[in-house]
């Protein structure tokens, strides 16, 4: 059996392991470039690849092996990019050259392209501390905004670069190449990023490809910490804040407008907003497999988008572990009159399932209710404004604070802010709020004494003390109000720059 090789024939006469998965050939004279022959599959292919051996520079500045795969020898059906023989000996020979480089002390230049390869290895990874929200909004940032860039070297892109880009992104000038129009000739395929905030975002994934290219010595001449993305960062205004809610006394009016202007789905989507404060990706992605109809909780997952909880911060066996947050008698009801009426099949493991049997690519071809601005908007005329999603957890918290202003730690909570926000309303050290336990019972009776609140204010059950003195909301607490500013301030869609 072959040892070493030296040319694509000798490659396809080394014959495949028959009791083990694999095994590595490694070129007669080039040291790093080898050939990886698997086992023979029961149709008789045989995948063979191209493969480097490299010494690998750490984040902590060690060095390990590693072994990257180059390219296929020859096309087996299955996608993979096939490389010629003098193509993958050159590749083998840069990236070995390279990691002698870095070994010995030196630095070798990253491109935008390079660095967002090893992003998407770091955040691929088991050990990524990056929820898989967060891994998904970088990689549409890049794509949206960055991929255009992937051949320049991340060293030449300077302080002026990103300050222009900023001010084409604003302006919608930004050019990313070219796209088809309605008669399928090219034009300039042009990005805006319309706020301040979503600017900030684009300029953020890029900060994170040099942090990336400095790990890996991939910047020369400039010093260790050098980021260039940040004296662009320093033009851009504050973002807008909103700090609007549905005014205390509108509410029965936008109450009956939900009942009268609007279809039932769309009706209860606008009220278990109201009376649960639930970040808006929590609502939308709501399955009846997490509500807990016997206990009325809602199972929530630690790292699932909106529930804002850090995997780094998070053990493996925290990662699992569900957070139980409870619902009022009212909320689940109605979501358990949904359920009567899920239609069968995955569509309608969604609470906020839909009738329609109209194919949705942007939901996995499940018919699912996803925007319910078009029907919301019919209450604008009544209400003499329009409310946000966002503008309906603040009501919620507005209406909590109002009603029982003492459960400062009850509402943040229910509002699913960190420990470090609650630990702030309760004035005690960070730790100690990691640590409490048995809060679902105060939790618990906050959203019905909400509920009850509102169901009393808009008609629906006979006024109590517990408002019939109210004329309006109570402030805030400090740390409440922060809290929510901050999420009020994340961007908005980025669009595409019109004809």
């Amino acid at each position: 059996m072959a040892d070493t090789f030296k040319s694509v024939v000798d490659i396809m006469g080394i014959e495949p392991p028959t009791a083990r998965p694999s095994r590595e050939v490694w070129h007669e004279t080039q040291p790093g470039f080898g050939v990886r022959v698997m086992k023979a599959r029961a149709d008789g292919t045989v995948r063979r690849t191209y493969i480097s051996r490299v010494q690998v520079l750490q984040p902590d500045g060690t060095f390990k092996e590693e072994k990257p795969t180059l390219g296929l020898v020859t096309d087996i059906g299955s996608g993979d990019a096939v490389l010629k023989f003098k193509d993958a000996s050159d590749l083998a020979r840069k990236r070995f050259e390279a990691a002698k480089r870095l070994k010995a002390g030196g630095s070798v230049r990253m491109t935008m392209g390079d660095a967002y390869e090893k992003l998407c290895e770091g955040l691929a990874s088991p050990m990524s501390v990056d929820s898989p929200d967060y891994s998904h909004k970088l990689k549409s940032l890049y794509e949206r905004f960055l991929a255009h860039l992937r051949n320049r070297y991340l060293d030449d892109l300077k302080e002026a670069f990103w300050i222009d880009y900023l001010m084409q992104l604003r302006a919608g000038t930004l050019s990313v190449g070219t796209e088809k129009d309605e008669h399928g000739d090219d034009k300039p395929a042009l990005r805006r990023a319309p706020s301040a905030s979503y600017s900030l975002a684009v300029l953020n994934a890029a900060s994170r490809l040099y942090k990336i290219a400095h790990e890996r010595r991939g910047i020369e001449g400039e010093d260790k910490d050098w980021d260039p993305t940040r004296a662009a960062v320093k033009k851009i205004e504050a973002p807008n804040e909103r700090d609007s809610f549905i005014k205390f006394e509108d509410l029965p009016k936008a109450w009956a407008a939900t009942d009268q202007l609007m279809s039932p789905w769309w009706r209860d989507m606008w009220r278990v907003y109201v009376l649960t404060g639930l970040r808006d990706r929590l609502v939308m992605d709501m399955r009846f497999e997490h509500i807990d109809f016997e206990r009325g909780l809602y199972l929530i997952q630690p790292l699932a988008p909106g529930a804002k909880r850090r995997r780094k911060k998070l053990s493996m066996d925290e990662r699992k572990k569900p957070i139980e947050m409870p619902l009022s008698m009212y909320v689940v009801e109605v979501l358990r009159k949904r359920k009567e009426f899920a239609p069968a099949g995955p569509a309608g493991e969604w609470v906020w399932y839909s009738t329609e049997t109209t194919r949705r690519s942007k939901t996995k071809d499940l018919p699912r209710l996803t925007d319910p601005r078009a029907s919301w908007q019919r209450m604008t005329p009544y209400l003499g404004y329009w409310c946000y999603k966002h503008d309906l957890r603040r009501t919620f918290a507005s209406i909590g604070a109002t009603v029982d202003p003492a459960s400062v730690l009850s509402l943040s909570l229910l509002l699913l802010h960190s420990s470090k926000t609650v630990s702030k309303a309760l004035g005690v050290p960070q730790i100690t709020v990691d640590y409490i336990k048995g809060q679902q019972r105060s939790m618990r009776a906050l959203t019905e004494k909400i509920t009850q609140a509102v169901l009393e204010l808009v008609g629906e059950r006979e006024q109590t003390q517990l408002t019939e003195h109210l004329r309006s909301y109570e402030k805030l607490p400090r740390t409440i109000e922060s809290a929510l500013a901050l999420e009020e301030k994340a961007p908005a869609k980025a669009e595409e720059v019109p004809d």
